[in-house]
């Protein structure tokens, strides 16, 4: 159910209303459509006003889901191993248009691209190098999202791949008998 306000400052009337979308089924990304029939006392012709005549564009936005999320190395022996050279592929989907708040491989900053500036489908790339952490140590990968409509924050957090520093030998010892 929707409420109308009113208010007057020198003597022009405003009126305001407020409607609860979760009450109503509308699709995520999708214009939400309204009409309003406007009357007075006097009996003046109404006046109409509805979506399609005055394109007044309100889109709902649902709360934040992620989709065919995907966090993986470029090891040829397992995506969930990586070596120095290996590249980390972060790629998701997102049901409307949505902002990366952060990004991080490691705590490095990660950059990720909306395909053909949708916003709503990220994809990016990080290039493993020495150290990025300890050897036989969990790479953290972690992308925070919001959108413009002030929905909750939604994080994509991986702790899955292992990184495995390049092999080195510090003494060796040969013996004969």
């Amino acid at each position: 159910a929707s409420e109308l306000t009113e208010t007057v400052s020198d003597g022009v009337y405003s009126y305001a209303t407020t409607c609860n979308v979760s009450d109503l089924e509308i699709e995520d990304n999708n214009p939400v459509s309204f009409k309003f029939d406007l009357n007075d006392q006097a009996g003046n012709e109404t006046y109409h006003l509805d979506y399609e005549s005055t394109k007044i564009s309100v889109i709902y936005q649902a709360p934040i889901e992620l989709s065919e999320t995907s966090i993986i190395s470029s090891n040829d022996n397992d995506k969930y191993l990586a070596k120095d050279g290996n590249y980390i592929t972060v790629e998701f989907e997102t049901t409307h248009p949505v902002n990366i708040v952060s990004a991080t491989v490691a705590g490095n900053d990660l950059t990720l691209k909306s395909r053909d500036n949708d916003k709503m489908h990220w994809s990016g790339t990080y290039l493993v190098t020495n150290n990025i952490v300890s050897d036989n140590g969990k790479i953290n990968v972690k992308v925070e999202v919001g959108d413009d409509s002030g929905n909750d924050n939604v994080v994509l957090s991986s702790d899955d791949i292992m990184y495995y520093a390049p092999l080195t030998v510090s003494s060796a010892t040969i013996s004969t008998d």
